[in-house]
């Protein structure tokens, strides 16, 4: 039977410097051995450890990626997280650019609120399988530690019970160390797989939160905008209304203008026909006048000589023997009828 080591040789090996035992694979730490551990729990890129869940070898580096993508178990967990988080970006996307039309009733804060719990509900069944599938490892996590303790127990009273021996029979001090290291490495690896999921999961609830206020905020905003373009279009009608009133008030303005202006021009079209038919007229009159004037006044003067004429025809027939008067007289309408006839 191959003992354990003593506590002095414990002292002096957590003491001593040590490098990390993937130095070979490229990890270049170097320090107290103490910090050994935390050095594999962050930060050794190299570490294989067996995943918690399909119990695979992994690189610590690639932990994440094979829950997200390798793992056989894990994967329909995660799927549906990523499934959930596609159907929320799918959900908020149409409400992020919404176009609302004046017939569309814009949501309200509690319709978002209700699609917010009903993303909820859907995001925790999907995750109801990752969450018992941790409970189940944390809980044999915890039972191995309470084991682990018990043992260490033991081992510093100088006790090795039967499970102690059974897990040191046929091995070197060497090999103890070493199974005991996979120990930690596998409850190192479970712890850091336990808290990258839990990280991962409050990261997406996170996001998925986020995601449905800013929508929420988006879908206030549209709702004004769509408040603020109805009352600009509003507007806009009243301002185009207005200017077709006033175009139609103008345009019946200038058609009484151009009424009045036409009755203005009948009528004086009428007037200056009037005044021309009586200046016609008067000029008619006139032009008569001066003609019947004229006839007046040759008439008059043919009268005076006339008078003057049988006057003197008399005077002459008064003085002179009747047989001479009858010569004068037949000699004077000779005379008289020569002149008509040379008129004529």
């Amino acid at each position: 039977m191959v003992s354990l080591p003593n506590q002095h040789l414990v002292f002096i090996l957590f003491a001593a410097d040590v490098r990390c035992w993937n130095s070979q694979h490229g990890c270049t730490f170097t320090g107290d051995s103490t910090l050994l551990l935390q050095h594999l729990e962050q930060d050794c890129p190299f570490h294989e450890i067996t995943c918690a869940v399909c119990h695979v070898p992994v690189l610590l580096m690639d932990i994440s990626k094979h829950l997200r993508q390798d793992c056989s178990k894990s994967a329909e967990a995660y799927s549906g997280i990523a499934a959930a988080s596609v159907s929320a970006e799918s959900t908020s996307r149409p409400l992020s650019t919404a176009t609302v039309s004046p017939g569309d009733s814009p949501l309200t804060v509690g319709d978002v609120d209700r699609a917010f719990v009903e993303l909820k509900e859907m995001f925790s069944a999907l995750t109801a399988h990752q969450v018992s599938v941790v409970e189940t490892r944390v809980n044999e996590l915890s039972e191995n530690i309470a084991s682990l303790e018990a043992k260490l127990v033991d081992v510093d009273a100088g006790e090795q019970p039967d499970s102690v021996r059974l897990f040191t029979r046929g091995c070197s001090p060497d090999s103890v160390m070493a199974k005991m290291g996979d120990l930690l490495k596998e409850i190192v690896t479970l712890r850091t797989a336990v808290f990258k999921s839990m990280d991962t999961a409050a990261k997406k609830t996170e996001k998925l939160q986020e995601q449905v206020r800013r929508c929420a905020e988006k879908e206030q905003l549209n709702g004004l905008d769509w408040k603020v373009n109805e009352l600009q279009e509003q507007l806009r009608r009243c301002a185009e209304k207005k200017q077709l009133n006033e175009l139609e008030w103008e345009v019946n303005e200038l058609g009484a203008i151009v009424s009045r202006n036409n009755a203005d021009l009948m009528q004086s079209t009428e007037d200056i026909k009037d005044r021309c038919d009586t200046l016609a007229q008067e000029s008619t009159v006139r032009y008569l006048r001066s003609q019947l004037q004229g006839l007046i006044a040759d008439f008059l003067s043919f009268e005076s000589k006339l008078y003057l004429r049988i006057t003197f025809i008399l005077a002459i027939l008064c003085s002179v023997p009747a047989g001479v008067a009858r010569i004068i007289i037949a000699g004077c309408i000779a005379i008289t009828f020569m002149k008509k006839r040379s008129r004529n």
